[in-house]
């Protein structure tokens, strides 16, 4: 029997909808679809989402370690979702945010994506 309390609010199902979709190559964008591929969600909460993401071998560099375009790609398209489950489908910010990259991260290794509570 499923659970009742741990079901995701209606609104909340468009984004995580798109993330789906680009994840499973169901998408206009080559680019996103690419840097996507994979990704599964594990949870969601308000202004959250967790996922489970294997860095495919189609966005490393030439020393095998996760292109940053793609990581940031990624990141854009996670912590866009994640501001739609806090906005409640009222998009009405710019968002401006910063990635610092402290070490490379290498292909094919699992990672955990959180984005904090907006």
């Amino acid at each position: 029997m499923e659970d009742k309390s741990r079901q995701i609010p209606l609104e909340w199902l468009a984004p995580l909808e798109w993330l789906k979709n680009i994840s499973e190559g169901n998408t206009t964008s080559k680019l996103e679809a690419i840097t996507m591929e994979g990704l599964q969600i594990v949870n969601v909460q308000r202004g959250l989402i967790r996922c489970n993401f294997t860095v495919p071998s189609i966005v490393s560099d030439s020393d095998g370690n996760w292109q940053v375009g793609a990581m940031a790609a990624l990141i854009d398209c996670v912590a866009g979702a994640a501001i739609h489950t806090a906005t409640v489908g009222h998009i009405n910010v710019t968002l401006d945010f910063t990635i610092s990259y402290h070490s490379t991260a290498n292909i094919q290794v699992s990672t955990l994506s959180q984005f904090v509570d907006i």
